[in-house]
């Protein structure tokens, strides 16, 4: 079997690898250093991924909350 570790690995981290799929990956990751790096780079990126997204939805967030300043008129 030459699996394609990128989507295995994606796969799982969404939840959506089967039940061979996950078993083979956890397998590989215990025997394979190489893999074992490509899967922690993988779970970095989605965990900086996700802190940034958070920060965006939290600064959107206060944005919004804030009260829309005053027109001010010249004349």
């Amino acid at each position: 079997m030459n699996p394609d570790w990128h989507t295995i690995i994606q796969r799982h981290m969404d939840g959506l690898s089967t039940d061979e799929e996950s078993a083979v990956l956890k397998d590989a990751l215990k025997h394979d250093d190489t893999l074992a790096r490509l899967y922690l780079s993988y779970l970095n990126m989605d965990v900086a991924l996700e802190a940034q997204a958070s920060k965006s939805e939290t600064t959107r967030n206060l944005l919004l909350s804030m009260p829309a300043p005053a027109l001010v008129r010249r004349h």
